[in-house]
């Protein structure tokens, strides 16, 4: 398999459970609270989530496990074009999604900024990730809004990752602000 997920047509999926591509991710994903810390082959869990989606549409828990394990294999633009699935899915197609409890779908989207947030303070910026942080932040901000508007007891945290992406955005700026001024002011060389 490809390090880029070729572009399929998505639908959206009803309780995968009884799917053993689903049982296997839950497996590989269980391994994170293993206490001998075995190792997750997040590249298995993105391959069998790939499989799911085309077989059996697209479920809330299985686009989480799907976007982590692109975020652990291809850092920021993993978790940009999951971010990008994730708003797609809950903005479009709230009301059809798995799980249908809304206390359910809370509990899988803080479960996510936990674990999606842990790795992506561990990720080194650079000038060059702009353009994908300001994609994820659009996906996280449509997701934020959506979140917002539906009724919820309680709200997951999405917004937490909306302002990592923000400050991020604004600290990759101020540095290729500073980068250009620092270019644009050569030393001036007086002749002898």
């Amino acid at each position: 398999m490809s390090d880029t997920p070729q572009h399929i047509i998505i639908k959206t999926g009803t309780d995968p459970r009884n799917r053993p591509e689903f049982n296997a991710i839950r497996e590989e994903i269980n391994k994170i609270n293993h206490p001998a810390r075995p190792e997750v082959n997040w590249g298995l869990i993105e391959s069998l989530a790939l499989t799911l989606f085309r077989t059996h549409g697209v479920d809330l828990q299985t686009a989480v496990y799907y976007t982590l394990a692109r975020t652990q294999k291809n850092g920021l633009a993993g978790f940009t074009e999951g971010c990008e699935l994730l708003a797609g899915m809950v903005v479009g197609q709230w009301d059809h999604l798995w799980p249908e409890q809304p206390q359910a779908r809370s509990e899988i989207l803080e479960w996510f900024n936990t674990r999606v947030s842990n790795q992506l303070r561990q990720h080194d910026f650079t000038r060059d990730d702009l353009r994908l942080v300001y994609r994820a932040e659009r996906a996280l901000q449509l997701l934020y809004d959506k979140l917002q508007q539906v009724e919820l007891k309680r709200v997951p945290r999405i917004e937490n990752l909306l302002y990592l992406m923000q400050n991020t955005a604004k600290k990759l700026e101020s540095a290729s602000d500073a980068a250009k001024a620092q270019q644009t002011a050569a030393p001036l060389k007086m002749p002898p």
